[in-house]
């Protein structure tokens, strides 16, 4: 598949994935990268979180609390059941803030 068809499939009239990005000043600080999935448990919607990013820098500023309450209405919008992601085990930082949502 070629980058342009790839683009096309992604990000045109009926895009595969998002991005929500968290800006100061024009410059990306975080962003959070996620797509729609369907729970037959739920019967349901949902939202799959694949990458949550914040820089080093604006972290413990409330940039990634802001992404995911984004997220959440995001889903709420759509009528989706849940959010699921996966985060590796040695990230204590990040299984500590998931915690929160």
């Amino acid at each position: 598949m070629t980058p342009q068809k790839l683009e096309i499939e992604l990000f045109g009239e009926n895009p595969l994935a998002f991005v929500l990005l968290a800006e100061v000043d024009r410059d990306t600080i975080g962003l959070a990268a996620y797509h729609f999935i369907y729970s037959t448990f739920l019967a349901k919607p949902g939202v799959w979180l694949d990458e949550l990013y914040v820089k080093a820098e604006h972290r413990s500023q409330r940039v990634g609390k802001m992404l995911m309450l984004r997220l959440r209405q995001i889903g709420q919008e759509k009528r989706c059941g849940r959010i699921d992601w996966t985060v590796v085990i040695s990230n204590e930082r990040g299984i500590n803030f998931y915690c929160k949502y």
